[in-house]
């Protein structure tokens, strides 16, 4: 009997220190990985990110969205949803997006694409298509299925994080492995509310940062609360408060 716990016990042991070394050794290749910001100009000519989160119905009213920004640097965000064959702002009278961004001689687009599957997606970048000339485009969207499809079809734009990604990335920071887990999204949009699951903390920002991806933090919806580690870009409708509370 004392021979077979001792055996149990030793397996167990071996067992133990062995994943701590894997885990380590892993730990420790990660960290030594070099990573490069994506070739975007938001990356290479933006220090800060400046987000106008516009409301459907603001940016259906709007004469010009540069009357809506303090100025032309600012990146204005899009709600836009499938309706039918279409894909649309969906205001009190639904405009479609290609033609909204068309009339606009406004050069930076966040899509905040209303998508749970890959349906439509392949149109709504063929409508994207002859717009790229002189305007530059991201896209969110909370499905990573959704996601990573319009990844693979505009590899041009870039993409803020989707929800599973978010907590894929909080889960092996638990489990002391996040260096060697492959994030593919190239931004994160974060607040501090306490009900938000995907809130970053210190360490994930670190990591982001370390690996030249932007931590965005949503003013509007992080109430009062403040972030305790360094944001690259504030997404807002409030301007004069996040511009007084943010500008440097």
């Amino acid at each position: 009997m004392l021979r077979a716990i001792l055996r149990l016990f030793t397996i167990t042991a071996t067992t133990v220190i062995l994943t701590f070394i894997a885990v380590f050794a892993l730990r420790w290749i990660g960290s030594h990985q070099t990573y490069q910001a994506p070739p975007h100009a938001w990356f290479q000519g933006k220090d800060f990110w400046w987000i106008y989160s516009a409301g459907a119905e603001e940016l259906c009213n709007a004469k010009s969205v540069r009357t809506l920004v303090p100025d032309a640097g600012w990146i204005v965000r899009v709600p836009i949803k499938r309706v039918n064959e279409e894909w649309l702002i969906p205001c009190s009278r639904p405009v479609k997006v290609e033609e909204f961004i068309a009339h606009s001689d406004h050069q930076d687009w966040l899509l905040d694409v209303a998508a749970a599957d890959t349906f439509g997606l392949d149109k709504l970048i063929e409508k994207f298509e002859p717009l790229s000339q002189g305007r530059r485009f991201a896209a969110l969207t909370h499905s990573q299925k959704a996601a990573k499809y319009l990844r693979n079809k505009a590899p041009q734009w870039v993409f803020a994080a989707d929800s599973p990604s978010i907590l894929r990335l909080k889960l092996f920071q638990e489990l002391w492995m996040e260096t060697s887990m492959d994030f593919w999204p190239d931004f994160v949009i974060t607040n501090g509310a306490r009900a938000n699951q995907e809130r970053l903390s210190g360490k994930n920002a670190r990591e982001l940062a370390r690996r030249q991806k932007r931590v965005v933090w949503d003013f509007d919806a992080a109430g009062n609360t403040d972030p305790d580690f360094p944001v690259q870009g504030v997404m807002t409708a409030r301007i004069s408060e996040a511009l007084a509370k943010f500008k440097k």
